[in-house]
């Protein structure tokens, strides 16, 4: 056997060799056979038999050691290791422990703590429907670790189990947190998102066809999660699915005010609540909200961005930005007295700023509607003239063909889908009473009262409207008069005080991301191409004689394609028409408004964070909280692509809720086995590591009749 050192290893070869007389009478030996590597088991074998060859003696095969028979095959190869290691983590987490304490056994014999588990750790190794978790329960070692008999892990069982977590939802999610902060500490942060899920078939009570995240229309339920620094799940719900995210987010905000453990932690959630309108209802709670404001409200908060310092930059051509385009970037808005974190952040502290709205003392109802630029309409027109205004408008523009939906009709004018629907109701009113709002004697009105009073007959609306005229007007603010005590007042007279009420002041910060700034000037000169491109086609084709197209469609085509490049209020369309050859011929001319494009390009590369105003954390940290809330959104990557959410295969709303808070429960598995892995330096993720736990079996042998038999467990191997 030689033995050979490299790289401070060593490496064993065994050779066949005899011995022999060198020309010089100096006794060698020579290779007659190399053999490689062998176990030292397989080289005894080979000294014996060589020793016999020489002495002529005979090879006997010995009998297997202990003089019995050869083990026979096992009668079960159980599913073991990887559910072994998520047994434990479930036992460290002490889940066990808190729902015996929220479910008790009652008069079964097999503890719902157990099905639980069980059906906790199906969602980690194997996420299948629920009908096939009897069948898999029975090809592991789960019945063993968990001392449940087969027969008893039945359908009936399952189905009785989930509603009891149902009914223990709102307690476990008081208690998770306790154990949370008494193992870790307090929260540092936490993060609150919104998701979706889909039904096979009609669904629960919840379900509601709608678009989901991806784009399908599905029969659908939204599902809110609110977590920690670490992952971990700390509160979760089901919503119906036509809900809009904001509304359930606003939702978590009020649930978790007053909380101990949410009191003073900073809780992140996307730009779905980055109206102004919602961060008013946020900072009405106590909680140290953080949130991304929309891109349109940027001025309304904080004037003068550095971003007009990056108005005329030209980013070279190619598919990706490039280092020099990102450097130049980052070397002006640093210039222009940003604060470099990182390569990729820059950041802006504004402090303490307060609304636009509420400085200068203007209404911020969200019955109003942005300021319009049209001449015909005066900028101090009340609300409810506006609203008049625009609803003939949005009828005249669906009316005549140029929009096809209340979205489309409304766009150009900077309105919602549902802005446009309760503003064209006003329509219904007689004409002589749609000239009295637009001349201004409905102010002091709600859109509502209109609302109602359009939904009348033409003759009862003009003493209804006098009516509400007449009190207006004895109003000494030229207010209707409310009837009753006014909401939020007590019954001395005296108003009730909520935080949030008054001027809106929030925390501001604002950074900057230099490749994110290059690749969207890089898209929007695409776009811009791509419309001068769609022109020339469409022209050309518009010019064949064989074009029937009128003015009013051509005109809805246009600004469909301008809507899908999100450019419809950057250009203005106009269809001309022509008369080559005695024949009518129409052209599509598309004139860019360069205060609008310029005005969406200054924000290019930019974020505005805005917050509670006592939170205490300076600009930079703000930012990476900010950025760090991909941790909620890495949950639910979990939650959906490896424990199959979605979709459900339920039917009630209390087995819906149950099959969310066992996907939950499991994440906290997966995120607490990852920290330990990640901590312990082990290199591998969660995911990974059962993966290679996998094939470690419990193999189970009964060759002798009525007995028990016994267990024996796959060899590891170096990974496992």
């Amino acid at each position: 056997v030689t033995r050979v050192r490299r790289q401070n290893k060593t490496y064993e070869y065994a050779q066949i060799v005899e011995s022999y007389h060198r020309p010089g009478k100096t006794p060698g030996q020579r290779v007659l056979m190399k053999l490689g590597h062998l176990e030292p088991e397989a080289i005894a074998n080979w000294r014996t038999a060589l020793e016999a060859t020489r002495t002529g003696k005979t090879l006997v095969v010995a009998e297997t050691q202990g003089g019995g028979e050869r083990r026979g095959k096992p009668r079960a190869n159980l599913g073991y290791l990887n559910l072994a290691v998520l047994h434990e983590l479930w036992q460290q987490c002490r889940l066990g422990e808190l729902l015996d304490e929220l479910m008790p056994l009652g008069d079964g014999l097999v503890p719902p703590s157990a099905v639980v588990e069980a059906l906790v750790l199906q969602r980690c190794v194997k996420p299948n429907p629920k009908w096939y978790a009897v069948e898999w329960f029975s090809r592991t070692a789960l019945p063993e670790l968990l001392g449940i008999p087969i027969e008893h892990f039945n359908n009936s069982r399952l189905h009785r189990v989930l509603d009891g977590l149902d009914s223990v939802q709102d307690a476990l999610m008081r208690r998770l947190p306790r154990q949370y902060t008494e193992r870790d500490g307090k929260f540092s942060a936490m993060f609150l998102d919104v998701t979706d899920s889909w039904f096979v078939g009609d669904g629960s009570s919840l379900a509601q066809r709608a678009k989901t995240k991806e784009g399908r229309f599905e029969k659908k339920i939204n599902i809110g999660l609110l977590c920690n620094e670490h992952g971990y799940p700390v509160r979760w719900d089901v919503f119906a699915g036509r809900r809009h995210d904001s509304k359930i987010l606003l939702d978590f905000f009020r649930r978790i005010d007053g909380l101990s453990w949410a009191k003073d932690t900073p809780v992140v959630c996307d730009r779905a609540m980055g109206a102004t309108a919602n961060i008013r209802e946020l900072s009405r709670t106590g909680i140290h909200f953080l949130t991304a404001l929309r891109r349109t409200e940027f001025s309304s908060y904080v004037e003068g961005l550095p971003g007009k310092i990056l108005m005329d930059f030209e980013v070279a051509d190619g598919e990706e930005p490039t280092m020099h385009d990102i450097n130049r970037a980052a070397e002006q808005i640093e210039e222009a007295g940003m604060e470099k974190v990182a390569d990729d952040l820059y950041v802006l502290d504004a402090k303490i700023v307060e609304y636009a709205g509420d400085r200068q003392g203007q209404p911020t109802s969200p019955d109003e509607p942005g300021s319009p630029e049209q001449e015909e309409l005066q900028d101090n027109a009340d609300k409810t003239a506006k609203a008049m205004w625009y609803g003939r408008k949005t009828h005249e523009a669906i009316s005549d063909g140029r929009a096809t939906t209340c979205r489309g009709a409304g766009a150009p004018y900077g309105l919602t889908k549902v802005q446009v629907n309760r503003f064209m109701k006003l329509v219904n009113l007689a004409d002589d009473l749609q000239e009295r709002v637009l001349a201004g004697e409905a102010a002091g009105l709600s859109i509502a009262n209109l609302v109602q009073l359009a939904q009348l007959d033409e003759v009862e609306q003009r003493p209804e409207f006098e009516q509400l005229i007449a009190v207006t007007r004895a109003h000494p603010d030229h207010r209707r008069t409310r009837q009753g005590r006014p909401a939020g007042q007590r019954a001395d007279g005296r108003a009730n005080a909520k935080p949030g009420d008054g001027p809106l002041r929030v925390r501001a910060v604002v950074y900057f991301n230099p490749e994110q700034f290059v690749r969207m000037r890089m898209t929007a000169r695409k776009t811009l191409e791509s419309v001068r491109s769609f022109q020339q086609e469409l022209n050309t084709a518009l010019a064949s004689s064989h074009s029937k197209r009128v003015p009013h469609q051509i005109h809805a085509d246009v600004y469909a394609k301008l809507r899908k490049y999100d450019v419809a209020d950057i250009f203005q369309i106009e269809v001309s028409t022509h008369r080559p050859k005695n024949r009518t011929q129409y052209q599509v001319e598309l004139t860019l408004r360069p205060e609008k494009w310029n005005a969406r390009r200054r924000l290019d590369g930019f974020c505005m964070l805005v917050g509670h105003p006592e939170l205490r954390h300076d600009a930079a940290t703000l930012a990476k909280l900010f950025r760090e809330k991909n941790a909620v959104e890495a949950d639910f990557k979990v939650i959906k692509s490896v424990f199959k959410l979605r979709p459900f295969h339920h039917r009630t709303d209390p087995k819906v809720r149950a099959h969310v808070s066992l996907c939950m429960l499991a994440l906290l598995l997966d995120r607490v086995l990852n920290r330990r892995l990640k901590e312990a330096q082990a290199g591998h993720s969660a995911r990974s590591a059962l993966d290679a736990l996998e094939n470690c079996d419990l193999n189970w042998y009964n060759d002798v009749p009525h007995t028990a038999g016994h267990y024996t467990i796959t060899h590891t191997d170096k990974r496992q």
